[in-house]
């Protein structure tokens, strides 16, 4: 079983697919009614605080009207985002138990807005939801999404699907596979295509 994170638009344009038998929350503090249509419920417990949320658009917006490069980057650190929600997770513990005691179970899938997770609180719920469930079998998977790998430094981390889809086009299935269904940390075509899909 394993914790997957992704975001609505993934998910409702099938770059996501859970399986029949997994259960997909949204995390999310505001929501719309369409949403429902791709999610179980949404848990707003597990969603970002409204102050810490409206402070963090406050200063991407700031930021994204200066010309900085990267306004997610200078709003998640000058909010000091990631400090403040894990603070705030440890204010709804008993709801972060009941996920992880589903994500011991079965495949658990948190959905939100934000398209790369470097800056989202998902990713921190996912981890703290895999940090109570003490089982290093369990591992966190993030679809729909790409960011600089931790190893060789190019944007090049995939989705599943992205990632199969490369190798099939290359015709190295196998590698494909093997990669897979390994316990790799990250899943990046850059670095598997580097060293011949033998890591």
């Amino acid at each position: 079983m394993t914790v997957r994170t992704t975001y609505f638009w993934a998910l409702s344009n099938q770059e996501a697919e859970p399986a029949a038998d997994d259960v997909v929350y949204s995390v999310v503090r505001y929501t719309q009614d369409w949403i429902d249509d791709l999610v179980e419920r949404n848990i707003d417990a597990l969603a970002p605080p409204s102050d810490l949320l409206d402070a963090y658009k406050q200063v991407e917006d700031a930021a994204e009207e200066d010309g900085y490069s990267n306004p997610s980057q200078v709003a998640w650190e000058s909010v000091n985002f990631a400090e403040r929600y894990q603070q705030h997770l440890t204010t709804v513990d008993q709801v972060v138990d009941v996920v992880a005691e589903q994500a011991a179970e079965t495949t658990v899938w948190l959905v939100c807005w934000e398209k790369d997770d470097r800056y989202c609180h998902r990713r921190l719920l996912a981890d703290a939801i895999l940090d109570r469930l003490d089982d290093s079998s369990l591992r966190l998977t993030s679809t729909g999404i790409g960011r600089t790998c931790p190893e060789c430094g190019i944007d090049a981390i995939c989705s599943t699907r992205e990632f199969e889809r490369t190798f099939r086009l290359a015709a190295r299935e196998p590698d494909a596979r093997r990669v897979l269904d390994s316990d790799a940390e990250h899943i990046c075509s850059n670095c598997f295509a580097g060293f011949g899909g033998s890591r």
